[in-house]
């Protein structure tokens, strides 16, 4: 089973993506079981046609550059 409360663990609780992560499931990055990266995406009523999104990657892996191009890649779509 994937858990990603290792990951959410590097993160502060003050950010804006483990907030949006309480009403959200993320797109997981890297190994299925021990992922290392992910993001979350929403919108809101005041702008329906922008798309926010909130990410994070795991800065010591050794994917980092290429699961970060990843993520932007499959927001901007």
């Amino acid at each position: 089973m994937t858990t990603i409360y290792p990951l959410l663990h590097q993160l502060a609780k003050t950010r804006e993506l483990p907030q949006q992560l309480e009403h959200r499931h993320p797109t997981l990055y890297g190994d299925p079981h021990q992922p290392q990266g992910l993001v979350t995406t929403w919108t809101n009523a005041l702008h329906p046609h922008a798309l926010y999104f909130a990410g994070y990657v795991d800065p010591t892996s050794s994917n980092f550059t290429s699961i970060s191009q990843q993520i932007l890649t499959n927001v901007t779509q």
